[in-house]
């Protein structure tokens, strides 16, 4: 060996040896007596190395030309090779060729400082995409960290679905807010005049029956309208229920007086059989009388001239149960079990007398948000149809001396009526007239406080969906200039503004367009104290 191959052989060892006490190398492969052996090196940085290794991201170390100098066990699993056929293979072999470009970028940065960038892995499994964070480790290394991204592309994915999905249900109650408003008000007042026109006793035989005619059409539109908008609440889980204890037995009696005209007129014999004594329950007072109507309505629907329907309302130490039972056309087994299914009317043409199906699906849905039941059962075709509410029974019902009584008298109170549609303004102020009030108009919030400014006023009856400033915002300035005159909300934009809104802009009451003037009358009453 010459000087000179001596001298280098010496200046080898001395690197070897920096580099093993440096912990630049892992393991040192020595050629001795018994062949060739491997030394794995540790050191103070060998937690640090073990880390590395078992961490659940990639970990790499890249040369200038971006071969693979080191790889964890992760970064083998991801490309699916054995870590021994990762190192010392360039990495863009393990890229897809449309990220190689960019690769090269990246450990170009790398080798300078600090850099990060997503690129795509192009394995037998398919693609993989990852996001790269380069370091600098020497002039002619760095090192990387390798991320899986699909599980975070998945939850991006995830969050958009629900995102957009938030946005369609957004969308969907905004066009059925505008449906609602579109249909009531011209309803509104098509139900109000012929309420009006029906109730007046010098109308001629002709005139007469046209107005009852005309009444009964927009009742049954107003209940389409509802049930559209009742089912859309339900899918979507907003139906809000009023809970409160209230008299089960009360609230048939009443239901059951409001029928005996349309019973009288079909020429059917109602037989009622309540039971005595407490029927108290917790529940929605308007949604339960909703079960109620939807039940009588289509037992009479379904039961022929001279036939019977009989109501009865039975009790036990842990619920009431009320059975309606008409001697109709009933139904077969497969309509029975189908009866309470959405859009379902049933297959025989005696059963499709109008509606949506919808009246039956609703009250099965009210009557479960009460926690009770209702079910139905029939004999079969021809031998009439029993649906039976079950509900818990409650405590003892309070009573309330100041219960209301509708009376129809408004005498003495001074109402400003507000609404943006001339002919809604004409009949809401016709209907708090014809029960002895004094109104003052006005078709915007800007007009109704400038008016208010200058009179007092025993009640506000307000639209919300006014044009520049809607009703909910008129009456916060109302209420913030400390006025606090009672009000009753009207709208025909069902569903968008919910009943708490309404309370917290400031109104006692809230109606949804068509509005019964006897309803109008007594909210009116109710919230000024008028009984």
């Amino acid at each position: 060996m010459s000087a000179d191959d001596y001298l280098v052989s010496i200046e080898e060892v001395q690197e070897t040896l920096d580099a093993i006490r440096t912990g630049n190398v892992d393991a040192v492969i020595v050629h001795g007596p018994q062949g060739l052996q491997l030394f794995r090196l540790e050191g103070p940085d060998q937690p640090f190395r073990a880390f590395v290794e078992n961490i659940q991201e990639g970990a790499i170390t890249l040369l200038a030309d971006g071969t693979i100098a080191y790889a964890n066990t992760f970064f083998a699993d991801l490309v699916g090779k054995p870590v021994k056929e990762v190192i010392g293979v360039p990495l863009a072999r393990f890229v897809e060729p449309e990220s190689r470009a960019s690769l090269e970028n990246l450990v170009r940065e790398g080798l300078r400082g600090k850099v990060k960038g997503e690129l795509r892995l192009a394995i037998d499994g398919g693609v993989i995409p990852i996001q790269l964070t380069l370091g600098k480790l020497t002039a002619e290394s760095c090192c990387c960290v390798v991320v899986d991204l699909r599980a975070h592309h998945k939850a991006e994915e995830a969050d958009m679905a629900r995102r957009a999905a938030v946005e369609a249900t957004r969308a969907k109650d905004q066009f059925l807010a505008v449906l609602s408003h579109e249909l009531r008000s011209p309803l509104n007042t098509v139900l109000g005049w012929a309420q009006i026109l029906s109730s007046d006793t010098t109308l001629n035989a002709t005139a007469k029956r046209a107005a009852d005619a005309i009444l009964r059409g927009a009742r049954t539109q107003a209940s389409l309208i509802n049930d559209l908008l009742d089912i859309s609440r339900i899918i979507a889980g907003k139906m809000n229920l009023e809970m409160g204890q209230l008299d089960l037995g009360g609230l048939v009696e009443a239901q059951l007086a409001s029928f005996e005209p349309l019973v009288a007129d079909r020429q059917i014999t109602l037989n009622r059989s309540l039971c005595a004594g407490d029927t108290a329950v917790y529940g929605d007072a308007v949604r339960l009388q909703q079960i109620l109507t939807n039940l009588l309505t289509n037992a009479l629907k379904f039961t022929e001239k001279g036939g019977s329907v009989d109501v009865t309302l039975e009790s036990d130490e842990e619920s009431l149960r009320l059975t309606v039972k008409d001697t109709g056309i009933g139904m077969s087994a497969d309509l029975a079990a189908r009866v309470f299914d959405v859009f379902h009317q049933g297959g025989s043409s005696e059963r499709r007398k109008g509606g949506l199906g919808l009246g039956l699906a609703i009250a099965r849905q009210l009557a479960e948000a009460h926690g009770g039941t209702l079910t139905v059962a029939s004999e079969g075709e021809g031998k009439g149809t029993a649906f039976t509410l079950t509900l818990a029974r409650s405590k003892t019902l309070k009573t309330h001396s100041d219960r209301f009584v509708p009376q129809g008298e408004l005498a003495g109170l001074s109402v400003l009526v507000v609404d943006d549609d001339a002919d809604t303004l004409d009949l809401t102020r016709t209907m708090l007239e014809r029960a002895g009030a004094m109104t003052i108009a006005a078709s915007n919030a800007e007009e109704a406080l400038d008016v208010i400014g200058k009179n007092t006023f025993d009640l506000v009856v307000s639209d919300i969906g006014l044009p520049r400033q809607d009703g909910l915002s008129l009456m916060r300035e109302i209420r913030a200039s400390g006025n606090d005159v009672p009000a009753v909300a009207v709208t025909g934009f069902a569903g968008l503004y919910d009943a708490r809104a309404v309370v917290s802009a400031g109104f006692q009451k809230h109606l949804a367009k068509p509005v019964d003037a006897t309803a109008l009358v007594r909210a009116a009453a109710e919230i000024t104290q008028k009984s």
